[in-house]
This record gives structure tokens, sequence and C-alpha cells, in this order.
């Protein structure tokens, strides 16, 4: 091929060159200058409200009782881990995202209460109700500046809903009629709603948090010598935390 044939075919293209160029920056989509996304991993701790007990015990060949728990603790430990997303503008936007949840809570009562008003005492054990599920969120964010560098106020407020497996200890008598702690496992759901007050700069954010949250749950527990006991935990109120993560 002579120099002439190259120059006239490449030179051409040299031209064209610019368009293909533009082309392809049309086609990859861009965040407009007043609105910015983000995508959070965070990991938090949460005092979280514990629930209260109601108690359907079963006996092998005998009718059911029933027995409130009272005196147990009214708040436990809650660990989460998650991620949010959103797409802001100077008004805020919309956000959503999830987390595992593990919580963890002493349900030792100061004394049981049975449907006919007789009260027991406990026989001394650490009764604990533990659950493990995954939370779903959807609601507002606003940030006091969009750019990602900026040291910045992020607020967040988001209704959100979960559930997943809970498990829950309890006493019954053995064929010695001495009392003994007995485990089962079962479900648990929750609703509510979540705020959020954060510090941003660059790629970290922290904050605070707080919620209140509505919930139930249910475990069954075999006792000793072929009885049943069913617990149900229902828990509402406030709870509060802290909340530290990666913001890409």
């Amino acid at each position: 091929m002579s120099y002439q044939i190259l120059r006239s075919t490449a030179f051409p293209a040299l031209l064209l060159l610019p368009m293909w160029a533009g082309t392809a920056s049309a086609v990859e989509p861009e965040t407009p200058a007043d609105q910015a996304c983000f995508f959070d991993l965070r990991a938090g701790f949460t005092r979280s409200h514990a629930p209260e007990i109601e108690e359907e015990t079963n006996a092998s060949g005998g009718g059911p009782t029933k027995y409130e728990w009272e005196g147990t603790n009214t708040h436990g430990m809650e660990f989460t881990l998650g991620a949010m997303t959103g797409r802001l503008c100077d008004y805020g936007g919309m956000v959503i995202g999830g987390q595992v949840a593990y919580a963890q809570y002493d349900i030792s009562p100061s004394f049981f209460r049975r449907n006919d008003g007789i009260t027991f005492s406990p026989a001394g054990y650490q009764l604990r109700n533990r659950t493990a599920g995954i939370d779903l969120m959807a609601g507002y964010g606003w940030s006091s500046s969009l750019n990602p560098d900026d040291l910045a106020v992020y607020l967040e407020f988001t209704p959100f809903v979960g559930g997943g497996a809970s498990w829950a200890d309890t006493e019954g008598l053995n064929t010695a009629a001495a009392r003994v702690k007995e485990s089962g496992m079962g479900w648990y759901y929750e609703h509510g709603l979540r705020g959020g007050l954060y510090l941003t700069e660059r790629h970290f954010i922290v904050g605070v948090t707080g919620h209140y949250a509505w919930g139930s749950g249910e475990v069954d527990i075999d006792l000793p010598g072929g009885g049943k006991s069913t617990l149900t935990l229902d828990r509402a109120g406030f709870g509060g935390g802290v909340e530290a993560g990666w913001r890409f």
C-alpha cells in the first residue's frame, strides 16, 4: 500500500474519532451535577426493646396452663450488618437498603404469674431470647452536600419490616419434679420507623440511630415428660444505637 493510499484512508478515520468519542460518552450514563448517588456498607450496635412474654404449657395428659413473665429486662443488644443505596438531590431523595440483624435479650423473670393468680419464683437459670433475621427498609435521605469529599451532615428516615428465626429458653419440671432449663426454636417478625443522623467525609460515614419497633413471635419448646410449651414474645418500644461504615 502506497503512502498516498494510507494517508487518504487514515485521514478521514482521524476526522471520525471525535464523533466516536462523543457517541461513546453519550452511551455511558452520567449522574447530573445536581445529583449524587451513594452505596453504603454499615455495621451497627443498638439497644433494642426486649419482648414481653406469655407462656402456655400443655402437660402430658393435662390441659393448658398460662403464665405471664414479670420483671424481665427491658432492653437487649442488637448487632447489624447492612447496605444502603440512593440518589440524592439538593432536596434529598429516596433510599433503600437491607441488613442482617442478630439480637440477644435476657428474659429471666423476677417471677411467673399463673392464670389463676398464683406466682412462682424462678429457679435461677439465665433465660435468653435470641433472634436472627433480615430487615428491609425504604425511605428518605438528605445530605448537606452532594460532594462526596466534603464533611457533611446526612439525615435518613426509613420505615422497615423484617423477620427471621427466634430461639428462647424456659423452665420446666423433670420426672423428679426438679426445675430444669429447656430451649426451643420458632419465628419472629417486626416493623417500625427508623431514623439516623450521620456525619460523612470522603468514604466514611458514622452516626447515631433511633427506632420504634412493633413485633411478635412464637417459640415452641418440648418439656420433660412429654409436655410442651409455647412462648409468645411481643415487643413494642424505642431503641437507639450507633452505626459506622464506608460510603462508595
